[in-house]
């Protein structure tokens, strides 16, 4: 079942908190921001503060003007946004700042969905 991030609170609380888990991918948050404002493809692993698990955040590719990001998240969940060129400059500054409340604006902007990760 498919949920933009604007319909549910969960999905902002995992982003949010993703973003805040510690200063030791703080360098991998920045080369993140990098390959998205770009649009390379790019992928970095995260511990999830929540769960402690390692998730993947990858930058998949550019589909005519949108960039495809998809992150893991909790519970087999997977984060898809597609960005247009402005919200993926957005992005990546919110990356850069620390993500919170201005990431999750531009994600709903972006009309991010959560999915079943398939397997």
């Amino acid at each position: 079942m498919k949920g933009s991030v604007k319909e549910s609170a969960v999905p902002a609380i995992c982003i949010v908190a993703t973003l805040l888990s510690g200063g030791a991918q703080a360098e991998d948050i920045t080369e993140l921001a990098e390959h998205l404002e770009a649009c390379e493809p790019y992928i970095m692993q995260f511990e999830h503060p929540f769960t402690g698990g390692m998730m993947k955040r990858e930058i998949v590719s550019v589909a005519g003007n949108e960039c495809l990001y998809e992150e893991q998240m909790p519970g087999d969940m997977l984060l898809i946004c597609r960005y247009g060129e402005s919200l993926r400059k957005r992005a990546a500054d919110a990356y850069r700042s620390g993500g919170g409340a201005v990431l999750g604006n531009v994600m709903n902007e972006a009309g991010c969905e959560m999915e079943p990760i398939e397997h």
